[in-house]
């Protein structure tokens, strides 16, 4: 598990700490993987630090925000292509190659 969309049968959350997971566990019937929509005021309550933004060269399609199911599993996000990686996998394709392994693209600073 890297991201949202959650997998919503896999998750063994403390929903009592976190409003997000309330929010999770409240939802009846959830089908597997689809997206979990939350408001503003909730987003707000997550830690930055397990929040990815995608954010697309268009203004035509929206931002996208996908929270970290498993903070321990450290998680990156190209710039370019907006595509995750396990954080280790990235740095060490940046460092031999100095370009993201999914599109190719140097890294935007």
């Amino acid at each position: 598990q890297l991201a949202c969309p959650l997998d919503l049968g896999c998750h063994s959350v403390d929903a009592s700490d976190d409003p997000f997971s309330r929010h999770l566990m409240s939802m009846e019937g959830g089908e597997r993987g689809l997206p979990v929509r939350v408001n503003r005021d909730l987003l707000r309550t997550m830690r930055p630090e397990e929040v990815f933004i995608k954010k697309w060269s268009t203004p035509a399609l929206r931002k996208q925000y996908y929270r970290s199911m498993v903070p321990e599993v450290a998680v990156a996000l190209c710039s370019s292509c907006n595509h995750f990686f396990h954080e280790e996998d990235l740095e060490f394709e940046l460092l031999k190659k100095k370009v993201c392994p999914f599109c190719r693209a140097a890294p935007k600073p």
